[in-house]
């Protein structure tokens, strides 16, 4: 029994994130695809089909053709996550008003 054949890394996927400054989330953002199969097209863990392959050829023509409408495709980069605070989160009730209900008393 013979060892499945484990597909190469693919040099476009590094090139285009080198070429265009993106991470991988970015990246997989840029194609449309989720980062989990993107991490995977370029660790060589699977091997993209053809109509990602000509979409990346696309949008290298587009990118050298019309630059800002290339632009336009590349999506903002994402803003660190904070990690939320513990403790009690507010409540609908909790505002700015006071509680003090002699403070609301009308004269």
């Amino acid at each position: 029994m013979s060892t499945p054949i484990k597909p190469a890394p693919r040099p476009e996927f590094a090139a285009l994130m080198t070429r265009l400054s993106l991470d991988e989330p970015r990246a997989a953002a840029y194609l449309g695809v989720p980062l989990y199969t993107f991490h995977k097209w370029v660790t060589g863990e699977r091997t993209p089909n053809a109509s990602v392959l000509r979409l990346v050829d696309v949008l290298g023509t587009i990118e050298v053709l019309a630059p800002a409408l290339h632009d336009s495709f590349i999506p903002p980069p994402t803003e660190p996550k904070v990690p939320a605070k513990r403790g009690r989160k507010p409540r609908a009730v909790d505002s700015v008003m006071p509680k003090n209900p002699e403070f609301l008393a009308v004269n």
